[in-house]
């Protein structure tokens, strides 16, 4: 847990061990979520109510020995996505009392789920489909889903981050940014697309003021900036050199602060 009260000068509070590697994590009131590549609590749960002193207050053991790779939640509901390892990859979990998690359901996506994000009835995945690079679930009913629509991107390169804003999705293919239109959720629509100079590992937006944020593989260009103020034509912006960190793998914009932060 860090403490930026005062942007500029964060500092670290306290600190959890937790099993396995995490590989994401989803912050809803007191609680967040954390996705692990450990084959028993492939979702941890933990109470941050208190920041000093955070406590694992429950897991939940998904079906098989697939690592979590993503988790969302919308309402009472946790979503998280997996690798393809034989087990399937979508699950919905009752996450109403958090110290006692409950599977609702779980769908085969059919290739590895990368990342989530959930916006009303609707789950949009970033796959390592070849075919279904971005895959939609309908999840108004968690104990009953089912894919209605997915989109191919160009290329062979997994889909490996996604973010959202109201009708627009943005997600993250290999060395590609990639702009898409969901107002009819089942039948995404292609707008636009930019080359970057590495493989884009994770992006935040600013929407306010019509801007994404790339965490990139490249060495030389970490941080990127990119003009969404017409969504068809994406435009690159700005990029920084950060010396210290390379790759960079995580990055958050707060409003609050009008901060972006990095890891």
């Amino acid at each position: 847990v860090i403490g930026i009260s005062i942007p500029d000068s964060p500092s670290l509070i306290s600190t959890i061990s937790v099993a396995g590697t995490p590989t994401n994590l989803f912050i809803l009131d007191k609680y967040v979520y954390v996705t692990s590549n450990d084959n028993a609590e492939e979702l941890q749960i933990i109470d941050i109510s208190e920041p000093s002193s955070p406590t694992i207050v429950s897991s939940y053991d998904a079906p098989g020995n697939a690592d979590a790779n993503g988790v969302y939640i919308e309402g009472t509901t946790a979503f998280i996505v997996r690798a393809n390892q034989k087990s399937k990859e979508f699950v919905a979990i009752d996450i109403s009392k958090p110290t006692s998690p409950a599977e609702l359901g779980i769908l085969d996506l059919g290739a590895t789920g990368n990342e989530i994000v959930v916006s009303g009835k609707y789950a949009f995945i970033a796959s390592s489909s070849n075919t279904q690079e971005l895959q939609v679930v309908d999840v108004s009913d968690p104990t009953s889903m089912s894919i209605i629509g997915s989109l191919n991107l160009s290329g062979n390169n997994d889909a490996t981050t996604i973010a959202f804003s109201g009708e627009s999705l943005f997600i993250g293919q290999g060395k590609n940014f990639i702009t898409v239109n969901i107002a009819v959720p089942k039948e995404p629509v292609l707008l636009g697309e930019l080359g970057v100079s590495g493989n884009i590992n994770d992006i935040s937006l600013d929407v306010a003021a019509n801007y994404v944020f790339l965490a990139d593989q490249d060495s030389s260009t970490e941080f990127q900036v990119v003009d969404i103020t017409t969504l068809a034509t994406p435009i690159l912006s700005t990029t920084v050199d950060i010396t210290a960190v390379s790759p960079l793998f995580g990055v958050a914009y707060s409003s609050i602060y009008d901060r972006v932060y990095g890891v």
